[in-house]
């Protein structure tokens, strides 16, 4: 794995998954095949975490797109096929009005299971394949 996307990882694991941050570091710092089946579901609730499912999820994200964030780039590191990779916000997460259910929104990632590091050790998207959509959030630590 790149040495910026691993800094990523090891910011935002010890400030929001410190529990599970020395594993998974040595797990990320090698093949894919070693990290491979670290699962999303496994840190959620995260003790550490802040903020784990706010009740305005859909609202926060929508915020996220409208803003300049949409257009940074995220680390995104996918469970399900073994990737690590950098890539615009607003290209691996979209809103997804559902029909007939007015004002409801429906949360698609590009990743099928796996981890959007936002903003390094401050914000994190986690997504399970059963459709699952966890938000980790500190406000109050720095990275």
């Amino acid at each position: 794995m790149e040495a910026t996307l691993y800094e990523a990882w090891r910011l935002t694991l010890r400030h929001l998954a410190p529990e599970h941050a020395r594993r998974w570091l040595y797990l990320l710092a090698h093949d894919a095949r070693r990290w491979q089946k670290v699962s999303p579901m496994m840190v959620w609730p995260s003790r550490d975490v802040e903020r784990m499912f706010p009740d305005d999820l859909v609202h926060r994200l929508q915020a996220l797109l409208a803003s300049p964030m949409a257009a940074r780039d995220v680390v995104v590191l996918n469970s399900y096929f073994g990737e690590c990779y950098r890539a615009r916000l607003d290209a691996v997460l979209q809103l997804v009005a559902i029909p007939g259910k007015a004002g409801q929104y429906d949360v698609r990632l590009a990743l099928m299971e796996g981890f959007i590091c936002i903003v390094p050790g401050k914000l994190a998207l986690l997504c399970n394949h059963e459709g699952g959509v966890a938000l980790w959030e500190n406000r109050h630590q720095a990275a």
